[in-house]
């Protein structure tokens, strides 16, 4: 039966070379709910009883088919299946006041040839009715069997030799197909001829000469089809008015011709494609140091040196990102886990300096909070040979400036139980701090650092516009293919606007001319091919380099875009360039509410354009354009997961762009 089974599904996927008029090929596959209908009860010899029942199992089906069209709604769909068959059935028979017992599931397996007559409504539903032919292919049983002892015995065994070799039986459904070929279908099989020849279990060595009616196979599948090459919707005809010929009498109505419809395609490249470029970026450092909940040892996330490698450690050593091909926000967490190490390393060059380590504990007792301390304090004295007496140490049950709002209950965990458990660095010293609002020294001074800005394959995409082709087609793809012959293959596609990386086909290239295909098939079976041409070219480097700066704040308004106004007038605004484009966005955290912090990014990224535009327009600075919005906390820059990945989306980032540049960036 094996060899049958192949021969079939062979002779059937054959057929798809056969181009012939309305005939299509599909695949389906799906569940069975199986059962044995009619099994027998309370026949047998005289003084024996016998009670058979059966109850649903579970199978499945897999195969192709054909459809061959007989007009605009009727199809003969003949199928081969590999399907299941089969019930969990219980055996009893009693006799001389004992009893034994059979149980456990009856499996068969079919070669099924259904031969079905479908009608389809324009809809999509279509009804299917006709006969099938079953070929055996297997038939086992899994039994335990209780004797009129209690002897147990449980065993596999094959039912083949009492099985019938062949079934007959009818079947109908209904389904419903998409026009791109995908379908869903609900049958229900019966046979006619009958299951077993004699599948009795009896330890007695009785006898029953019972007749060959043991049950008929019930099958309901449930299939998930899929057809090649044809579209399942019929097209509809186009009503043509009437033309009356004069003088003659008669009337000669139009035929109805198909038309096909066609694809318009059109390219739309970019004017320049971005390439890599310097970018100085001027990071904020966050000062504060998180600690674990239960632990007073700096976080392994930290970067902690031995004091043979904090002999060597500088700052510098951290500016030079150029081999980097990580992203800004990579960057800028990097550097922020060697916070300890930045604060030893001035410490060490600037022997005057002094600092304050505030340890707060998240409401666990000033003890808690001072133990924080100590470790930072410890790790500075030990590993980079800093002074103890330059370091003074304070705990807290609360930090200064908390991390909570007011009826927020929702986040408290992630507040107050993370991000108060800290240590705050302070100093009065500008060797290592820098001057905000009211020439205060209340942060970390931050650090420049210089690196290859790249670009992605999402920059500057090529636009293909191929319109009708989600009605006409059932896929197109494209191939690019430059001055050189080499071919760059996309697709497939299936809607009207798709695009492409013009990264990836210019490459190392400065510049190139392409030229570019669209093949499809439409839903009637028919190829298409158009023609296209584009060219590319990599954007014009600026003689300056690109810069950006950014400023963290403190949770909610504790601390305004007003406090960085000194950083904000003498390191920012000095960078801004004649005719440059300075964009502006602002960030939050994902604590709050989503018009809450939409609104705060939006005031906070408008209060420092505020700022920069009025210090370029009294320097003089002319043709400057700003782009400026709040994105809340729909497009972090880090997973909002540890406390100070929560910091630093609580920002406000600004890009500096020169002009030669352009938005191409």
């Amino acid at each position: 039966m094996k060899k049958i089974l192949t021969i079939a599904i062979i002779m059937i996927v054959s057929l798809n070379v056969i181009k012939a008029q309305g005939v299509c090929f599909g695949i389906k596959a799906g569940l069975n709910l199986e059962n044995i209908i009619g099994l027998n009860s309370g026949q047998g010899v005289v003084g024996v009883t016998e009670n058979e029942s059966s109850k649903m199992t579970f199978g499945w089906h897999a195969g192709v088919f054909a459809r061959i069209a007989l007009g605009d709604h009727w199809a003969l769909v003949p199928e081969a299946l590999y399907t299941t068959a089969g019930a969990q059935r219980t055996f009893s028979r009693t006799y001389g006041g004992n009893t034994y017992s059979t149980t456990g599931p009856f499996g068969s397996s079919y070669l099924q040839i259904p031969i079905f007559l479908n009608y389809k409504f324009d809809c999509g539903i279509y009804l299917e009715a006709g006969p099938y032919l079953a070929f055996l292919l297997s038939s086992t049983t899994s039994y335990t069997t209780t004797d009129e002892h209690g002897n147990v015995v449980s065993a596999p065994a094959t039912q083949k030799a009492n099985a019938n070799g062949f079934d007959v039986g009818v079947g109908a459904g209904i389904g419903y197909r998409f026009c791109n070929g995908l379908g869903f279908n609900a049958r229900y099989n019966y046979g006619l001829n009958t299951v077993y020849k004699d599948y009795s279990v009896d330890n007695s060595g009785l006898s029953t000469n019972q007749a060959t009616t043991y049950g008929k196979n019930g099958i309901g599948q449930f299939s998930v089809s899929y057809m090649f090459g044809c579209s399942s919707c019929t097209p509809k005809e186009e009503k043509h008015a009437a033309v009356e010929v004069t003088p003659a009498p008669t009337v000669v109505a139009a035929i109805p011709v198909p038309v096909e419809k066609d694809i318009q395609f059109s390219v739309e490249s970019p004017n320049s494609v971005p390439g890599q470029h310097i970018v100085i970026e001027t990071l904020p450092l966050c000062d504060y140091i998180f600690f674990d909940a239960g632990s007073y040892s700096i976080p392994s996330r930290y970067t902690i040196l031995t004091s043979a490698q904090a002999s060597g450690f500088t700052e510098e050593q951290l500016q030079d990102c150029k081999k980097d091909p990580g992203t800004r926000s990579s960057r800028q967490l990097s550097i922020y886990y060697n916070v300890i190490n930045i604060v030893g390393d001035r410490m060490r060059r600037h022997p005057e300096s002094t600092i304050k380590l505030i340890g707060s504990s998240a409401g666990k007792g000033d003890a808690a909070g001072l133990a924080n301390a100590s470790a930072v304090k410890s790790y500075l004295v030990n590993t980079f040979g800093i002074n103890e007496k330059r370091i003074t140490v304070e705990g807290k049950s609360q930090p200064g400036i908390p991390s909570s709002m007011a009826g927020n209950t929702a986040d408290i965990s992630l507040l107050t139980s993370a991000e108060d458990n800290r240590v705050h660095i302070s100093s009065t010293s500008p060797d290592l701090m820098m001057e905000v609002q009211g020439n205060s020294a209340l942060c970390l001074k931050p650090i420049a650092v210089t690196a290859m800005d790249g670009s992605s394959n999402d920059d500057a995409p090529i636009v293909l516009t191929a319109s009708g082709a989600n009605d006409a087609l059932v896929s197109w793809s494209v191939d690019v293919t430059d001055s050189k012959g080499n071919v760059f293959n996309f697709g497939p596609f299936t809607s009207d606007r798709e695009t492409i990386s013009s990264v990836a086909i210019l490459k190392d290239n400065q510049s190139d001319k392409y030229t570019i295909v669209l093949t499809g098939q439409t839903k009637t079976g028919h190829s298409i091919r158009k023609e296209s041409s584009f060219n590319l070219a990599k954007e014009i480097q600026p003689i300056l380099p690109e810069q950006s700066a950014s400023i963290l704040f403190q949770f909610d308004k504790s601390v305004t875009v007003a406090t960085f106004k000194n950083f904000l007038v003498n390191t920012v605004a000095p960078l801004i360039p004649a005719n440059a484009t300075v964009v502006i966005g602002g960030h939050t955290d994902i604590i709050g509410s989503d018009d809450y912090n939409m609104n705060l990014s939006k005031e906070r990224a408008t209060a420092a354009q505020t700022i920069l535009e009025g210090e370029t327009t009294k320097s003089g600075k002319t043709g400057v354009t700003y782009n400026t919005d709040g994105y809340g906390k729909g497009d972090p820059a880090f997973k909002n997961t540890l406390p100070e990945e929560r910091f630093y989306n609580r920002t406000v980032t600004i890009d500096i762009i020169p002009a030669s540049v352009g938005m191409n960036k």
